[in-house]
């Protein structure tokens, strides 16, 4: 069986996650990470689909990627595109922390 393109997959994941579906949507990210471990989108919507499923843990493993590959020497700029949503989850983060 051949799977949906990468593409199809990741805006399922964004619907999963605009309906309220986010352990769907992690599903179908932690397939896509497998497939491809260095997309920064992926790895955004997974940390903030896993958040949003109350998975802190492994949200927080999805941020310090982010951040770990920002320190590389060779880190590719656009990288950085993503830093304000990688700010977000951890907004998202603290909130559910903090949260009695």
């Amino acid at each position: 069986d051949q799977l949906p393109s990468h593409e199809f997959r990741t805006t399922t994941a964004k619907l999963l996650l605009e309906v309220g579906e986010a352990d769907a949507a992690a599903d179908v990210l932690t397939q896509l990470i497998l497939e491809d471990e260095d997309s920064p989108e992926v790895r955004y919507l997974a940390a903030l689909s896993l958040v949003r499923a109350e998975d802190t843990e492994t949200a927080v493993q999805h941020v310090n990627w982010y951040r770990d590959q920002l320190t590389k020497p060779n880190c590719d700029e656009s990288l950085r595109e993503w830093e304000d949503s990688f700010v977000q989850v951890e907004e998202e983060l603290a909130a559910l922390v903090a949260a009695p």
